[in-house]
Parts: structure tokens; sequence; C-alpha cells
């Protein structure tokens, strides 16, 4: 996986990346990067998802995690996110219970558990607990009210069937919980 990111990483585009001036943000989602006298209009949410997959990819099985000071119970995880996929519209009561739906997912997550301990440092409990979280960059921490959606991506959004798309999808649940999410970053300027 870090063969493929490598071999299909565009030189120009990542000198762009590493050499820019952040100038500030454009709207929500959108930031102006200066690299040398051309601005450039990026996709923060997708840079930063981007950046966090490959960062995660990159960390496989080396993973420093932070502890969570009170275990956080997968279960009530994943009804908060439950609730959050009804109020968007995508959960509806012909679905099946929350109740049982969460279940299904706390059940397959603690299969798993062994799994995405050694590999990805999340720690699930017999008791279907969660004690920690993979520390993707040092020092910074994901925006935790994405807690449950990511509880529920592991569980939705794996293809835990085979051993390559496992990897790269639990890789891009990791990228997609510590990706930058609106509101953003503030301006430089200190204004708004």
């Amino acid at each position: 996986m870090v063969n493929a990111i490598d071999c299909n990483t565009h030189l120009s585009l990542l000198d762009i990346i590493k050499q820019c001036t952040y100038v500030g943000m454009a709207d929500d989602i959108l930031a102006l990067l200066q690299y040398k006298i051309q601005l450039y209009l990026v996709n923060v949410v997708t840079l930063s998802r981007e950046l966090m997959y490959q960062q995660a990819v990159r960390r496989f099985a080396h993973f420093n995690a932070i502890q969570l000071s009170n275990p956080a119970s997968v279960f009530e995880l994943l009804m908060i996110a439950l609730d959050e996929e009804e109020q968007a519209g995508l959960w509806q009561e012909n679905d099946g219970p929350k109740d049982e739906i969460a279940k299904l997912n706390m059940r397959l997550l603690e299969k798993k558990a062994e799994l995405l301990a050694e590999y990805f440092g999340i720690r699930i409990d017999r008791q279907g607990n969660r004690h920690s979280l993979p520390l993707v960059p040092d020092q910074y921490t994901a925006d935790m009210d994405r807690f449950p959606r990511f509880a529920w991506t592991l569980a939705n959004d794996v293809d835990w069937d085979e051993e390559k798309e496992c990897f790269e999808s639990l890789a891009a649940s990791i990228g997609d919980f510590y990706a930058l999410h609106p509101p953003l970053l503030p301006n430089p300027s200190g204004k708004d």
C-alpha cells in the first residue's frame, strides 16, 4: 500500500504542498495557498483526508495510541451515530431497530478487536468499551465530535473480507476521522 502511494505521487504537486504558504480560507472548505507567485485554491477536507490516509498507511502496525481517560461504550457511540444518520435522513424505521443495528455493529467490532488493536492501536475490551484511538499525526487530536461517526464507519465502511481492501478501508476510515471538517481553520489575520 505504501508502494502504491509512492508510485502514484505527483512530484510537482508534492513540491507545491511542501513549499506553499497558507494565505487564508476562501470559504468553509477551500483554502488559498501561495507557491512562488501562484495562488492555488485547495479543498482542505479532501487534502487533509488524503494526508491522514497516507499517514495511517505508513504507520500500519506502528501506531501510537491515545488512551481514553474514560472508556467509551461502542454501543453508545453507535447509537449516537445512528441518531445522526436519522437526522441526516440516512436511517429510517423500516431499516430496523437502532438498538439491534448498534448491537450487530458492536459485535462485529468486538470480533475484530484483536486486528484493530494490533495494527491500528484501537483497543476494544470484551465489554464493548473502546480504550484507545490511533494517533495518526503526532500532537494532533481529531475532532472528538466525530468519534461516533468513526465507530460507525469502522463497522460499516470497512471491507472485512479481503485483507488488502480491509487495511485500505480501515486506513480510509482513520483518515476521514482525523481529516479537517467544516468549520476549518481560522483566517491567519485573526479576523473572522
